[in-house]
């Protein structure tokens, strides 16, 4: 999976969010078993987060929770506004990296 890896504490996607993308994130975290203290999704070579992306940092900020592991979020400045709008800064705000 070339575009979606994790290494480490950091999970980083490049090119565009998809359903088939959205499917191997949640299998990759689904099938870890032991989770660092804190885990970075980079999110700042990604095209473009729309809905689907928002739902996605979601569920996976929840499934990380359950594993007592928290979410940092990298992003670009201009996905920013999208949270805003959706009334979710408060995300961006927890989950800096």
């Amino acid at each position: 999976m070339p575009d979606l890896e994790m290494n480490g504490n950091l999970i980083q996607f490049k090119g565009e969010l998809n359903e088939e993308r959205v499917k191997d994130l949640k299998d990759l975290i689904l099938a870890k078993q032991d989770f660092p203290e804190e885990v970075i999704l980079d999110l700042t070579e990604l095209e473009g987060i729309g809905v689907m992306g928002i739902q996605t940092i979601l569920a996976v900020r929840e499934n990380l929770m359950k594993h007592k592991s928290g979410l940092k979020l990298k992003m670009k400045e201009e996905m920013e506004p999208m949270l805003t709008w959706m009334g979710l800064n408060w995300l961006k705000e927890e989950s800096s990296a």
